[in-house]
């Protein structure tokens, strides 16, 4: 599942590099992606990308459906993205400190995938959920059952192949 998006910048990071991007929507949401092996590092600022985005989940709450979700009270809409990674603890966006590839989502999930039998170091399902002007693949332990259909929310630690995109 690619998503386009325009390149901003890559910023060095303990892990390698993240690249800076935002969605190409109405919204242009700005999020940090830790960069995979082939990443196309000579992307320039205000080029178009595709990235493949996969997460990490953490913290993850399912409901059945978005009555069921907004029953809770949230505040957030299904879909809803906050890049909470993107915000540097020093206040300076270009800087690099505080910047890491978070995200806080809610959205649907469109497929379930469950490992039949995942190794201790392996996650048990990988998800393709749809977000606010993307989509990503969402690895995760879950005990309970995931249905497609369902809503989720949660944070994401996102990677994935930054690659130069070929049209428009």
């Amino acid at each position: 599942m690619l998503t386009k998006f325009r390149f901003r910048c890559f910023i060095d990071c303990e892990e390698g590099k993240i690249a800076q991007v935002e969605t190409t929507g109405d919204m242009e949401v700005p999020m940090n992606i830790l960069c995979d092996e082939n990443t196309d590092f000579s992307l320039a600022g205000g080029d178009l990308c595709e990235i493949d985005v996969c997460g990490v989940a953490n913290g993850v709450e399912l409901f059945k459906n978005e009555d069921e979700y907004y029953a809770t009270g949230s505040m957030f809409a299904v879909p809803s993205i906050i890049p909470s990674g993107s915000f540097p603890s020093d206040g300076n966006a270009e800087s690099g400190p505080g910047q890491v590839p978070v995200i806080m989502f809610t959205g649907t999930i469109r497929a379930v995938e469950k490992n039949p039998e995942p190794k201790p170091d392996e996650p048990g399902y990988r998800l393709e959920v749809e977000t606010l002007e993307m989509s990503m693949s969402l690895y995760l332990n879950y005990d309970g059952e995931l249905k497609e259909g369902s809503v989720i929310s949660g944070e994401a630690w996102l990677f994935g192949d930054v690659v130069r995109a070929h049209s428009l």
